[in-house]
């Protein structure tokens, strides 16, 4: 199977706030876009400039219901499900 495409990757973060600065300044990256999901209490970063990857960006997603990354928090089975999927490549 060839990947033709990639939309966005999607990367847990604790804080957006933190993280945004780091994929800009350090990365290059820009922020373009912040979205509230309320009834999944997750906030998302849309950023561009992933290089080769023509027309893909990057959605930084960060949980703000208490929990952190675990517990309750939704990111952890989309967590759980990336290391799956990435241990049987």
């Amino acid at each position: 199977m060839k990947v033709s495409h990639i939309e966005h990757l999607g990367i847990a973060v604790k804080s957006l706030d933190e993280a945004i600065p780091y994929w800009e300044n350090v990365l290059g990256l820009e922020c373009y876009k912040i979205e509230e999901v309320a009834d999944q209490k997750v906030r998302t970063a849309f950023l561009h400039g992933l290089g080769r990857l023509e027309g893909a960006c990057a959605e930084l997603l960060s949980h703000h219901g208490g929990a952190g990354l675990g517990g309750d928090d939704p990111l952890q089975e989309v967590q759980s499900g990336l290391d799956v999927s990435l241990g049987s490549l």
